[in-house]
C-alpha cells in the first residue's frame, strides 16, 4: 500500500512540499469567506475525500488549519494543511488517524511553521524549503505510527464506489466517524468534514425532531386554512363577475373624468377671457359715465352761454362806441373785458369737452345687455366647474384608496439578484401578494409574454432605464424601474 504526506498552503504564494504533482492540492486556495462558509467556521478540522485520479482511486485525509491565518508578507485569507493521501485505499479507524494527525501538527509542525499572536496566526517563513528538516522528520514519525498502529486499519476501495451526491457536502462530529453510516457517507458524498465542533448525531437527531414537530404544527395550521380557502373559493367566481362589472364600470368613469379634467381647462380659459372682456368693459364704461357727465355740464350752462354771449355783443358795441369818443368809460367798468376772457377760455373748454363726447361714445343699452349675458354665462360656468372638482376629488379619493388596499402588491423578478440588467436578458416577472382582482402589467423597455397573469416572462429589449408597472382597476399599485446595459 502506497501512501505519502504532503504539507501546502499559502506562506506566499500557494506552495507545496513533499508528495507527488496531484492538483488535489490546489483546490484549498481560497478566500477566508469561502473557508468560513464551507468549514462553518470550526477551529479543528480533518476533510476526507475519495477521487480518483490518472485511472487510480485515493483517499485524501487532510487536517487543515485556516482560521486568522496570515501570509508572511502580511496578507491576510492564508492557510496550512497536512493531507495523508492513500492509493487503492481508506481508512477505517478515522477517529484514531484524527487524533495521529493533530498530534504531529501540534507538537512537530506548528511552531515551526507559525507564531500565533492571540486569535492569529502568520507564516514564519515565506517557503517550505527553508524548514524542510523539521517536516521531514515529523513526516517520519507520522509514517512510523501508520506502520506500527494501523496495518490493520485499512480497507480497498472498489468499484462500490458511488458517489450519488458529489457535489455536496456532510458533516460529521468526530465521535460519530465510525458509525456505519459515516462508512456510507463516504460513498455517496464527495466531501466528509470532521470536527469536535460539529453537531453530534444525538443532537442533530433531537434537532431533526424539533424541525418535524414544528412542520407538523405548520402543516395542521395550513389544512385550517386551506379548508377556509375551499369555503371562500364557492363564493370567488359571483364575486370575479361583480369586480368585473366594477372595473367596467371604473374604467367609464376614468375615461369621463378624463373628459371633464379636458373640459374644465377649456372652461378655465374661457373663463379668464371672460374676465378681460369684463375688465375692457368695464374701462368703456367709466369713460361713457365721463361722457354723460360731460354731456349735463354742456346742458346746464348753455343758457348762461346764449347770456354771456349777448353781453359779449353788448361789450362790443360798448367798445366801439368808446373808440368814437361817445362813451366816457369809468374805472369800474372794465370788468367786463375780463369777463369776456373768462368767457372765451370757457367757451374754447366746453368746445373741446363736447368734441371728446361725441366721439366714440358706445351705447349704452347695448353695453348693459353684454354684461348681464357674461354674468349669467359666468354662473353656469361657475356651476359646471364646481361639478368637474367635486368629481375629480372623488376620482381621487378612489385611487388612494385602491393604492391602500392593495399596498402590499410587490414586484419581484424572480431571476435578478443586483446591478445591471442586459438586453435579451429574461425574467419572470411576479406581482406578489397580488388578489383575485383582474390586473394588468404595463411595461416600458421590456416585452411581456401575457399582460393580464399575474406571474408571466418579460424580456429586456432596450438599454436604459426600463419599467414594470402592476394595475388594479386602472390604478397604479406596484412599479419597479432597473437598469439596462448592452
Amino acid at each position: 500500500m502506497k501512501y505519502e504526506l504532503v504539507y501546502h498552503g499559502v506562506p506566499r504564494g500557494h506552495q507545496v512540499w513533499g508528495g507527488t504533482l496531484d492538483k488535489y492540492y490546489e483546490s484549498f486556495y481560497g478566500s477566508e469567506e469561502v473557508y468560513r462558509n464551507v468549514y462553518k467556521d470550526v477551529k479543528a478540522l480533518m476533510i476526507l475525500e475519495i477521487r480518483k485520479f490518472e485511472g487510480k482511486y485515493f483517499s485524501y485525509y487532510t487536517f487543515i488549519n485556516y482560521k486568522n491565518v496570515i501570509a508572511e508578507d502580511g496578507r491576510p485569507g492564508s492557510y496550512f494543511a497536512m493531507t495523508f493521501k492513500v492509493e487503492g485505499h481508506y481508512c477505517t479507524a478515522v477517529h484514531y488517524l484524527y487524533d495521529l494527525l493533530s498530534q504531529v501538527y501540534n507538537k512537530y509542525v506548528l511552531s515551526e511553521v507559525l507564531s500565533v499572536n492571540g486569535d492569529s496566526q502568520k507564516y514564519k517563513i515565506d517557503k517550505f524549503e527553508l524548514v524542510s528538516a523539521k517536516l521531514t522528520a515529523a513526516t517520519n514519525i507520522f509514517t512510523e505510527q501508520i506502520n506500527t498502529n494501523f496495518a490493520n486499519d485499512f480497507e480497498e476501495i472498489d468499484a462500490n464506489l458511488v458517489k450519488k451526491y458529489a457535489e455536496r457536502n456532510s458533516y460529521y462530529h468526530l465521535n460519530d466517524v465510525d458509525s456505519k453510516s459515516f462508512f456510507d457517507s463516504t460513498l455517496s458524498y464527495g466531501k466528509i468534514l470532521i470536527s469536535p465542533d460539529y453537531a453530534a448525531k444525538d443532537v442533530r437527531l433531537e434537532r431533526i425532531n424539533s424541525q418535524l414537530a414544528k412542520q407538523n404544527d405548520e402543516i395542521s395550521s395550513l389544512k385550517v386554512i386551506i379548508e377556509q380557502l375551499e369555503t371562500q373559493n364557492k363564493v370567488i367566481p359571483s364575486m370575479q363577475d361583480n369586480l368585473k362589472t366594477t372595473s367596467v364600470q371604473i374604467g367609464e368613469l376614468s375615461e369621463t373624468i378624463e373628459k371633464y379634467k379636458k373640459a374644465l381647462v377649456a372652461e378655465k380659459a374661457k373663463v379668464s377671457n371672460y374676465e378681460l372682456q369684463i375688465k375692457d368693459l368695464s374701462s368703456q364704461l367709466q369713460k361713457f359715465h365721463s361722457h354723460t357727465t360731460a354731456r349735463e355740464l354742456i346742458q346746464r350752462i348753455e343758457q348762461p352761454l346764449c347770456e354771456l354771449a349777448e353781453i359779449a355783443r353788448m361789450h362790443k358795441q360798448q367798445e366801439k362806441e368808446i373808440s368814437n369818443g361817445q362813451i366816457q368809460l369809468q374805472p369800474k367798468q372794465k370788468k367786463p373785458f375780463i369777463l369776456y376772457s373768462v368767457i372765451v377760455a370757457l367757451v374754447a373748454l366746453l368746445i373741446g369737452l363736447s368734441t371728446y363726447t361725441w366721439l366714440g361714445t358706445p351705447s349704452s343699452s347695448n353695453v348693459g345687455k353684454e354684461l348681464q349675458a357674461l354674468k349669467e354665462e359666468l354662473v353656469q360656468l361657475d356651476s359646471v366647474k364646481t361639478k368637474l372638482e367635486k368629481d375629480l376629488e372623488k376620482h381621487i379619493a378612489r385611487e388612494e384608496q385602491i393604492k391602500k388596499d392593495f399596498s402590499n402588491v410587490k414586484i419581484d423578478m424572480v431571476e435578478y439578484q443586483s446591478g445591471d440588467m442586459k438586453v435579451g436578458n429574461v425574467f419572470t416577472a411576479v406581482a406578489k401578494n397580488a388578489p383575485t382582482v383582474p390586473g394588468i402589467w404595463k411595461i416600458d423597455g421590456f416585452s411581456i409574454t401575457n399582460k393580464e397573469n399575474p406571474r408571466t416572462s418579460v424580456t429586456v429589449m432596450r438599454e436604459g432605464d426600463v419599467v414594470i408597472s402592476y394595475y388594479i382597476h386602472n390604478v397604479k399599485v406596484a412599479t419597479r424601474t432597473f437598469k439596462a446595459v448592452k
